[in-house]
């Protein structure tokens, strides 16, 4: 059994008709067992607007199956991932033409967002790294702007938070 990385989305099985989220096993990532959602960008990605075909199973059904045949074989089911420069923005049982067009907006606040959290989550870490580089209430300069006691760090990581939390973009410092 080799490495994958799973998608999770919410499909109907087209036997037992029940709509939940399906784990789909893929190869296209980096395989080193990462769990996708839409909105995630798969990497390494491909440039462009693709889909790709993966399988799976309903375990609902499977388990059923098993309880009448102990040797019942697993019922695969295709699903095909709709990316757009790796950036998943759709999981359906059909592919291309058949659906509709994706949500534009939805697609580039999901990709601005998670490059405003990419971009917090570098800033706290910054600031976390800047902080333990010295000793609590020690100022390196005069016009040292940074915190000086954890108290002040935790505000400004909070501060940074909640700029984004607004769909500000954490800035730089």
């Amino acid at each position: 059994m080799g490495m994958f990385d799973t998608i999770i989305g919410e499909m109907e099985c087209p036997e037992c008709r029940q709509t939940k989220e399906r784990e789909i096993q893929t190869k296209r990532g980096p395989c080193l067992m990462e769990t996708y959602h839409l909105g995630d960008t798969i990497e390494p990605f491909f440039f462009g607007d693709y889909w790709f075909e993966e399988e799976w199973y309903c375990e609902d059904c499977h388990k059923r199956a098993r309880e009448k045949d102990e040797n019942a074989k697993i019922d695969w089911h295709k699903v095909y991932v709709h990316c757009i420069n790796g950036l998943i923005v759709g999981i359906s049982n059909a592919r291309g033409e058949e659906e509709k067009l994706p949500d534009w907006t939805l697609i580039h606040r999901i990709s601005r967002d998670r490059h405003n959290y990419r971009n917090l989550l570098l800033k706290i870490d910054g600031k976390i790294r800047n902080f333990r580089g010295r000793k609590e209430g020690e100022a390196h300069f005069p016009f040292d702007i940074r915190p000086k006691t954890a108290d002040e760090l935790f505000k400004k990581i909070q501060e940074d938070i909640a700029e984004v939390l607004k769909g500000e973009s954490p800035g730089f410092f």
